[in-house]
């Protein structure tokens, strides 16, 4: 949903100077840019913001926390959320702001703020204390935003129809070793649209002989979004999913010791996804449409 918003006004952003070295995290930086349409309408002093930069997807990770702006000059925290500055030799174009205005509009029109799982939940992003009841609380009460950082869970998370868990910079899931249940992450059948985007599910820590799933949602009636999600080592397949109205955009599943994604989805569509080294199947099932998806090294076959 964040691209659908501002894909068509950032495609006319260009970075004119500023921003081409890679100082140390949290540097404070002015950047120039241009815009084909005069001044980006949302950037404005006195407005915090977040911006991801750069529309080659090798450089997708750094964000720029904009601090202060004239218009056509934005002062930025370089390397927020603790991505890691990159270098530019040439101009380069903004991929996405994300204003915090915006924030507040998060979800199809509703007036709901964003629930920040750390500092209104009191989730630990340094993994130590379980965070699992913190970002559940947080889903009942709106749209959910991850800082960066490892969450620990005992247990699954329930996501329903509508709610939604958002990264801007690296946030990971991680099943503990005494996990008890079987998928780090449920989607509920229901109305409304479950949401997934930027976020990292890690199964490593699960203990040897468990049974478990990164995401499952065997349902007739669901719709998801899942964009930039990456899905690893677990003790199952990463994915298992059924429904209509998927849309999986650039999902990566892999060292997993089932298949990657075991799907029976209609209307749907793969856009960008890959499957990588899992002991299985990289795709297996039915899924209606993919494009430019990928698999390699899984040890029973790619698709099936």
């Amino acid at each position: 949903m964040l691209t659908e918003l501002f894909a068509a006004n950032l495609a006319r952003t260009t970075v004119v100077s500023g921003g081409m070295s890679s100082p140390n995290s949290g540097a404070i930086e002015t950047l120039t840019v241009e815009e084909a349409d005069g001044v980006f309408p949302v950037i404005r002093e006195g407005v915090e913001q977040l911006h991801f930069k750069d529309r080659n997807p090798k450089h997708g990770e750094e964000i720029f926390c904009c601090i202060a702006t004239d218009g056509n000059h934005w002062q930025v925290i370089r390397g927020a959320e603790g991505t890691v500055p990159v270098h530019h030799d040439r101009r380069f174009t903004i991929r996405q702001v994300l204003t915090a205005e915006f924030l507040q509009r998060l979800g199809m029109g509703s007036t709901t703020e964003l629930c920040n799982a750390v500092t209104g939940f009191g989730a630990d992003p340094t993994g130590q204390t379980l965070s699992g009841t913190a970002i559940s609380q947080a889903l009942d009460s709106g749209p959910v935003y991850l800082p960066t950082g490892i969450y620990s869970i005992q247990l699954p998370i329930n996501m329903l129809p509508g709610q939604s868990i958002i990264s801007f910079g690296n946030a990971v899931i991680r099943p503990t070793s005494d996990f008890e249940g079987d998928t780090a992450i449920e989607l509920v059948e229901g109305a409304g649209i479950i949401r997934l985007d930027n976020i990292t599910l890690d199964g490593s820590e699960l203990a040897a002989g468990s049974d478990t799933y990164g995401i499952f949602a065997e349902t007739r009636v669901l719709e998801a979004e899942l964009r930039r999600v990456r899905i690893y080592g677990f003790s199952n397949s990463g994915m298992i999913a059924s429904g209509s109205g998927w849309m999986l955009e650039r999902v990566t599943s892999s060292r997993n010791f089932g298949s990657g994604y075991e799907l029976d989805i209609d209307e749907s569509l793969l856009l960008g996804c890959r499957a990588l080294e899992n002991n299985r199947y990289g795709f297996t099932g039915i899924y209606r449409e993919q494009v430019g998806c990928w698999s390699r090294g899984d040890k029973r076959g790619d698709f099936r």
